[in-house]
């Protein structure tokens, strides 16, 4: 899922702990609406993210080392098939553009 209105990519925590990562030693409060003036209190991780545009042209693929990811319960969006959340920290090296009335959207790096 895509929110460009998330400061941070999170990652749900099951597939945290799949992959052994190891605790960045960061806590991360996020805001969110149904914690209203409150937070909570995240771990953060460093984590590496390539987005392929084409498998056989490595070059043309977007490769971020170390990008800080959040770990959070996103049970409600699992169930939906969402494990990732991907916010400002991996939007903001891209372009972005949502075309509302048709539901779609592209990516660009």
């Amino acid at each position: 899922m895509i929110d460009p209105g998330s400061a941070y990519t999170l990652v749900h925590a099951p597939i945290i702990q799949s992959f052994g990562l190891t605790y960045a030693g960061k806590l991360v409060p996020i805001f969110t609406p149904s914690t209203g003036s409150s937070s909570v209190t995240l771990r953060a991780f460093h984590v590496s993210l390539t987005i392929m545009n084409q498998p056989t042209v490595p070059r043309s693929n977007l490769v971020m080392n170390s990008i800080p990811v959040v770990e959070a319960q996103l049970d409600s969006f699992a169930a939906l098939g969402v494990q990732v959340v991907i916010g400002c920290a991996v939007l903001e090296r891209c372009l972005f553009f949502y075309e509302g009335p048709s539901k779609l959207f592209s990516l660009a790096y």
